[in-house]
């Protein structure tokens, strides 16, 4: 490096040589013109030669010292373009990366939206060993009785049981409502259930699982029956 460096500068100096314009060539050339001429001294002539001979050598060496420094800088400019096209390409794939996966954190999945907008029911009777048809018919017309009831009035997305049946017990029904605005709507007039002529029945939010551990046994009732500022952001309300 410190070749190259030394290098370097002996070119710069050397390409800097001129005299009021006149290039190395017509320096030499003016030389000899004077080496020849009849009315210059003998000794000033011996000393223009001489000085003419050393300029030769120096500008040769000057031009074969630039062309070794144009012919090792050429790589190394190369070198140097291919290097920082990989850190821009690098860069821009990281920042890709980023942008992606920041949009996958903040985007909710498709579980926490339909959760957004869904509430759970519980013990509504549930009826046993007769065909699937009639009990989905059983379960979606209770529904649809315990929401007219709250005075909510819209199309249900889905109704279905969930787990496994259990003997001599009622599974808890999952509602998925068109929209959070419904499922606040239910949630918030859930009290009112008490009214109701199916005795017990209860509604509130659909939660996580983690949910259900932080909260406990008493999650299943009336504890969860106001929606949260994060439930109610899950999905755009109905205009």
């Amino acid at each position: 490096m410190s070749t190259r460096s030394s290098g370097s500068v002996k070119a710069s100096t050397f390409d800097s040589i001129s005299l009021n314009g006149v290039n190395s060539e017509g320096l030499v050339k003016a030389l000899d013109e004077v080496a020849r001429s009849t009315t210059v001294p003998r000794c000033v002539k011996k000393v223009l030669g001489l000085l003419s001979s050393q300029l030769t050598l120096l500008f040769e060496a000057k031009d074969k010292l630039i062309s070794e420094l144009r012919s090792e800088n050429e790589p190394l400019r190369q070198t140097v373009a291919t290097l920082e096209s990989k850190v821009r390409l690098s860069s821009t794939v990281q920042e890709n990366d980023r942008s992606t996966s920041v949009l996958e954190n903040n985007s909710p999945s498709e579980t926490e939206i339909d959760r957004g907008r869904s509430v759970i029911i519980g013990r509504v009777p549930e009826l046993k060993d007769v065909p699937i048809r009639d009990r989905l018919g059983h379960d979606f017309e209770n529904v649809c009785k315990i929401l007219h009831f709250l005075g909510v009035e819209c199309f249900l997305t889905a109704v279905y049981r969930l787990g496994r049946p259990i003997e001599g017990g009622n599974r808890l029904l999952k509602v998925v409502l068109p929209c959070s605005k419904f499922r606040n709507m239910a949630v918030q007039r859930a009290k009112h259930l008490v009214f109701l002529q199916l005795k017990g029945v209860y509604l509130r939010l659909s939660i996580s699982f983690e949910e259900r551990r932080r909260h406990g046994p008493g999650v299943s009732k009336s504890s969860m029956s106001q929606p949260s500022n994060e439930s109610r952001d899950m999905t755009e309300p109905c205009s």
